[in-house]
């Protein structure tokens, strides 16, 4: 699917970023709607004709429910709920299929988010 409708030539030189397809920008500004659409739904039918379970969740990043995102520790929160939000539906449909799951993420890529002191300081104030 990478390399038919997305003109990926090799998937482990290119990240193939959901947002960044659905909104045709960085690597992805020269597709056209429909091959970003087509993308979407080959996928889905994969999805369906593995019979997969899929969960995910959406984070709106300019949403202001703790305020101004500009301000780090809002956007911190607001990230956070979301990751929260995220787990805990994860943790009860699997609780709910008595089983057990692999959890795949992308890497936080602000390296203050990385560094634990920063976290706990920027929660506990």
């Amino acid at each position: 699917l990478c390399k038919e409708i997305l003109n990926v030539k090799n998937i482990y030189e290119t990240e193939i970023h959901a947002g960044n397809i659905f909104k045709r920008n960085k690597k992805f500004e020269y597709l056209t709607e429909e091959q970003s659409f087509l993308f979407f739904k080959e996928i889905l039918q994969l999805v369906s004709k593995f019979n997969l379970t899929l969960i995910f969740g959406i984070v709106y990043k300019n949403a202001t429910i703790f305020g101004d995102v500009s301000d780090n520790l809002n956007k911190l929160k607001l990230m956070s709920s979301a990751i929260y939000a995220f787990f805990h539906n994860l943790d009860y449909y699997l609780s709910y299929q008595n089983s057990k799951g692999i959890i795949i993420a992308d890497e936080l890529s602000e390296g203050r988010y990385k560094d634990i002191n920063f976290l706990k300081t920027a929660i506990l104030n």
